[in-house]
């Protein structure tokens, strides 16, 4: 199910949609898959690491989501960590 965290490959990452994938994070272990996949994008440039850290509500979530849904999702458990892997790196 690899294809479902790229379900919406036509949708570019934007930080201006951040609180519309924290939105979607609490619909569902699909939704929360694509919506941490977006996140992941966004993460992977360093200029965006301080704007995602910045959001407490996405950095406690990205932690629930882990551990109460990682486990019925390995997607989802993957974009979770990449992006927590990603924070871990950033140094302000």
């Amino acid at each position: 199910s690899g294809e479902a965290s790229r379900a919406e490959d036509d949708e570019k990452p934007s930080l201006g949609k951040l609180d519309q994938y924290v939105e979607r994070m609490y619909d569902g272990t699909e939704a929360a898959t694509q919506a941490t996949y977006m996140v992941l994008q966004l993460s992977r440039n360093p200029e965006n690491l301080e704007s995602l850290l910045a959001n407490e509500a996405l950095v406690g979530l990205l932690s629930r989501l882990l551990k109460e849904e990682g486990r019925k999702s390995m997607d989802l458990a993957i974009n979770i960590l990449y992006v927590l892997y990603a924070f871990s790196s950033f140094s302000q």
